[in-house]
């Protein structure tokens, strides 16, 4: 399942697994989960826009090497909203 789409060129949570999300959380919260899932989606973007800095944006080329330390919170934050999104 693709888990972004793009959407007039801005990264968007794909709509099946903001349905998915607000259908398990109790009706009550259910705002509150809209505004999570939207910090989500922006969490995702800013990631990209990281490691656009490194690597250019429509190929797998590099721009610069990143550190070590760019490549790991990349990866650990982009694993934790995985884990975040896949526990519901």
């Amino acid at each position: 399942m693709k888990k972004i789409k793009q959407d007039g060129g801005q990264n968007v949570l794909n709509d099946k697994i903001k349905t998915y999300v607000l259908k398990k959380v109790p009706t009550d919260v259910t705002e509150v989960y809209k505004d999570v899932l939207k910090n989500i989606k922006d969490s995702i973007n800013s990631l990209l826009r990281i490691l656009h800095k490194f690597i250019h944006k429509d190929s797998d080329k590099l721009k610069l090497s990143p550190m070590p330390r760019d490549i790991e919170a990349i990866y650990f934050l982009t694993c934790h909203l995985i884990k975040y999104l896949a526990s519901f």
